[in-house]
């Protein structure tokens, strides 16, 4: 039994060192596979024709075990090449980067309306016909507005679409930031830019008009409105043929 006994626990032993042998290299063969996987998804790349916006270049690997900071980029398109090159699918690509793009544009909101991250004063009066006031939120539309469309036109750079549009179309939403691009949805896209700065231009006018009143509207007042408003039409009619402007 004594022989038996060694033998038993000799094939233990051996066991044992293989199974410690085979975990230790599981790493390195996991890592070897990856890094394999890296490379055959970048030379793919090359030979596909990418998405626009979503060209994949190839993935410098570094000599540790690849992690999310050997991926992660500051610069956008070098982000989403890599993304790409790791065999990200596009929609998780998306999803990155949009929310990054987002994080970063919210930032540059917050300086262009610093009032709406402020507590409330309810105990101030609101003065309605603040012409300063009306004045400064006007601007604060007009950054605003500037900055959607750059933040769309980055998307469509980086992702070759922009998400965000495309799921307020898919939700039957308007596309537009606000009523007077609804206005001018179905005109060309230069000849859009020249009617909407006249749009604006006027309701400046408009809006300085009101305040200036103060709410009253006596015969001058309507007949100062009339004459703005055949000014504006007059402005249109040098950019619009007569059915547009119709």
């Amino acid at each position: 039994m004594k022989p038996l006994h060694l033998l038993i626990i000799g094939s233990l032993a051996v066991n044992t060192v293989l199974a410690g042998f085979l975990i230790k290299l599981r790493p390195a063969a996991s890592r070897t596979e990856f890094d394999s996987n890296l490379t055959r998804t970048a030379t793919d790349s090359k030979k596909s024709k990418p998405k626009p916006g979503l060209e994949a270049s190839p993935l410098v690997l570094p000599d540790h075990p690849l992690t999310w900071l050997d991926i992660q980029s500051n610069e956008l398109r070098e982000f989403v090449a890599r993304l790409r090159a790791a065999g990200c699918p596009d929609e998780t690509i998306k999803d990155i980067i949009l929310a990054e793009v987002n994080r970063r544009f919210a930032a540059r909101t917050r300086e262009i309306w610093p009032e709406r991250y402020q507590a409330s004063e309810y105990w101030r009066v609101n003065r309605s016909f603040d012409l300063e006031q009306q004045k400064k939120q006007r601007a604060q539309w007009k950054q605003e507005r500037a900055l959607q469309k750059e933040k769309s036109a980055l998307l469509v750079e980086l992702l070759g679409y922009d998400p965000e549009r495309q799921q307020r179309i898919e939700d039957g939403l308007e596309d537009f930031t606000n009523w007077q691009e609804q206005q001018i949805s179905f005109l060309s896209e230069s000849k859009r830019e020249a009617a909407l700065k006249i749009l604006d231009e006027f309701q400046d006018k408009e809006q300085e008009m009101y305040a200036a009143n103060r709410g009253l509207w006596d015969a001058q007042a309507r007949a100062e409105q009339r004459q703005m408003q055949a000014d504006k039409l007059a402005a249109l009619a040098q950019v619009l043929s007569p059915e547009q402007l119709r």
